[in-house]
């Protein structure tokens, strides 16, 4: 344990900082309690929740498998032996992240297998007074689509990651690859989240800069095949005054899109969690696969090669009375959980979302199920006076307790209820709704997060979606009733009620960072249009 005592000390002094605030409920309570039990168990559970994320960090950050595993083992060490020094200001996971990153950096510093570290400033973008680009930004986005060319590209930005200094490096690898918010990022580094923007905002230009001889490269942005200092011959010149003129027309278009190309084109093709990258294929059953959300998620998933049960009682898979249950489940590695009551009666609804839980946490745990992902609603703990919401509630407290490694989605309602949303509260010709904060997002965005974080590792904890746009609850009815040429009136009345709960101004948004979806209402009721 070559750092045990420097990752003791840290865990000492860095148990508390009262500067950073916990965004999301520590999900981790029973692991953290058995910890401090020393119960024999535990340290394997630990393991089984956090190690292979734990180990990615690692290897990122010291750059290889070998000083990896032995920087996971010291940190887990020192986290066992120090328990007692989580205070629960931050969630369990986001303290352990930070021991491992410390450990990975000091081990880092004594390996010394840097010279110096590559300066920034030397190699970044040149930007004008305007804030522009000096230089035209290369066209990547035909070319990183390319399966032909992603070995290589994987390869080129692992050695480009690798020359990153260590804090820019940190921060890329937990936003980028680990996808973790930018307050858990802050919390595990002791950073401000303006710092780790700042840095992850450097950290991709170093990376485009790195990379942007190759991306040329590859589109073909050469320069014309003539000698300098040699005028092209007249069977050349209107080829080369072609070339030159759509290079002039591409730097335009690229000078428009610059942001895009920096920051997404990187994200959605090369800095992939190494899961998506060796395309692992999968049994993934889905309870309510065919429904709203579930028939979209399956389509995604089966489009990945994964091999999908669309599981409902229409298929034979019943969740209420376990018919088809235990079959259903038999090898497979990850449960995604889209059932919903067919009673919104408080009583019908708890009992619901309970026997359906425990049927299903039972088969999943007598098949070896690796990862339970659940869809829930954000608010369902701000809103008590909503049964469906209690409901809700309960069974994200029975994934909690299963012992089974989950996620659970949060998600704010769905475009595609905005119609029945107004017929539950019109009396007439008048819709009266909440002058509270509402923001929906598509069901085609809801699936998409749903089949990403279902590859993804277990977060033993909460994600929040919602949609792009966000704005009072009886505007967004409003645009939608008139859009549809729906004749009725929508009245803004702080005392409205949402299927029987109270609605505050912030009761149906997520209060902290959410990832948000991409399709706005506009587009939303165009497609609809489209497809009517």
């Amino acid at each position: 344990m070559m750092l045990q005592h420097d990752a003791i000390a840290m865990l000492e002094v860095h148990g508390s900082r009262p500067d950073v605030v916990a965004t999301r409920v520590d999900r981790d309570s029973s692991l953290v309690a058995a910890l401090c039990r020393g119960e024999p168990t535990a340290a394997d559970s630990l393991v089984s929740v956090y190690g292979d994320r734990a180990f990615r960090l690692a290897t990122r950050i010291t750059g290889n498998a070998q000083d990896a595993e032995e920087v996971v083992q010291d940190a887990f060490w020192s986290v066992i032996r120090k328990i007692e020094t989580f205070r629960g200001d931050s969630a369990f996971g986001t303290w352990l992240y930070r021991v491992v990153a410390t450990v990975a950096c000091q081990r880092l510093r004594k390996r010394r297998r840097r010279s110096a570290d590559v300066s920034l400033d030397t190699i970044l973008p040149v930007f004008d007074e305007h804030g522009r680009h000096a230089k035209p930004v290369a066209d990547w986005s035909t070319e990183i689509d390319d399966p032909a060319c992603q070995k290589e590209l994987q390869m080129l930005l692992g050695a480009a990651i690798e020359e990153l200094p260590a804090d820019y490096r940190r921060v890329i690898v937990l936003r980028d690859v680990e996808e973790l918010p930018y307050q858990e990022i802050a919390a595990a580094l002791g950073l401000r989240v303006a710092n780790v923007k700042s840095r992850l905002r450097r950290a991709r230009l170093f990376l485009r800069k790195r990379l942007e001889t190759h991306f040329s490269m590859a589109s073909g942005a050469r320069p014309a095949p003539t000698r300098t200092g040699r005028r092209p011959s007249p069977r050349q010149a209107p080829h080369v005054a072609e070339q030159t003129g759509r290079r002039a027309t591409e730097q335009t278009h690229h000078s428009k899109h610059r942001k895009v190309l920096t920051v997404l084109a990187l994200r959605r093709a090369i800095l992939q969690r190494p899961s998506q990258r060796r395309r692992r294929t999968m049994k993934i059953v889905v309870i309510g696969g065919t429904g709203l959300i579930g028939s979209k998620t399956v389509a995604i998933l089966r489009q990945g090669g994964h091999e999908v049960v669309a599981a409902s009682p229409n298929t034979g898979v019943n969740t209420i009375t376990g018919e088809g249950l235990e079959e259903a489940v038999v090898g497979t590695q990850v449960v995604i959980d889209l059932a919903n009551s067919p009673s919104f009666e408080d009583k019908a609804v708890l009992e619901f979302f309970q026997t359906s839980g425990r049927n299903l946490h039972a088969a999943e745990a007598a098949a070896g199920v690796r990862h339970h992902v659940a869809v829930s609603i954000v608010g369902t703990d701000r809103t008590p006076d909503n049964g469906y919401f209690r409901a809700k509630v309960a069974q994200e407290k029975l994934i909690e307790a299963s012992g089974i490694p989950y996620t659970i989605i949060r998600s704010t309602q769905f475009l595609e209820f905005l119609r029945a949303i107004a017929d539950s509260s019109a009396v007439g010709g008048i819709v009266r709704l909440s002058p509270g904060l509402f923001q929906p997002i598509a069901a085609d965005d809801v699936a998409a997060v749903v089949a990403d974080v279902a590859l993804a590792a277990p977060r033993s904890g909460i994600v929040e979606i919602a949609g792009p746009e966000r704005a009072p609850f009886y505007e967004i009815v409003a645009r939608y009733l008139k859009a549809v040429g729906d004749p009725r009136t929508v009245v803004s009345d702080s005392e409205a009620r949402y299927w029987g709960g109270r609605v505050e101004e912030r009761s149906l948004v997520p209060l902290g960072e959410a990832r948000l979806g991409r399709i706005g209402l506009d587009e939303w009721l165009q497609r609809s249009q489209a497809k009517a």
